[in-house]
């Protein structure tokens, strides 16, 4: 004997699967992960002042790279702790007050207290903003 399902039967079957998984997919949308460290300001894509002041670190790049270490990778992943890029990777560019800098080393010469925020585009964004030559993603420094 075959059973042939009714539309009624079929949706009295399917209800509870289909509330279970708008029930999961809410949940996983209300996380409070943003990818920001402890005792920052919460902002994924974002250092302030306030943050930058509870580091220990002398230097800007030292901050960012307690902070946000993703800041400094480039397109690849691997971290950019020496200064210098892995082979094969696309480098962050850095831009203070809307300047562009040599290079990432040249946060080591930027003093904690001297800087507002600092700001992540990430690569795809940083690309329209800025060029199809800064897909690693571009750190924006603000002065006080």
């Amino acid at each position: 004997m075959i059973r042939t399902l009714t539309f009624r039967s079929l949706l009295r079957r399917t209800t509870p699967v289909v509330a279970g998984l708008a029930l999961l997919t809410a949940c996983a949308s209300a996380s409070t992960d943003t990818g920001a460290a402890a005792g920052t300001s919460g902002s994924r894509y974002l250092v302030t002042a306030t943050d930058l002041s509870t580091t220990s670190g002398d230097n800007l790049f030292e901050a960012i790279y307690k902070l946000r270490p993703d800041f400094l990778r480039g397109s690849g992943g691997t971290s950019y702790s020496q200064g210098t890029p892995s082979e094969g990777r696309i480098p962050v560019i850095a831009y203070r007050d809307g300047v562009r800098l040599a290079a990432i080393d040249d946060l080591r010469q930027i003093p904690v207290q001297s800087v507002a925020q600092v700001k992540y585009i990430p690569g795809p964004q940083a690309g329209v903003k800025y060029g199809t030559n800064h897909a690693g993603g571009v750190i924006e420094i603000t002065s006080k």
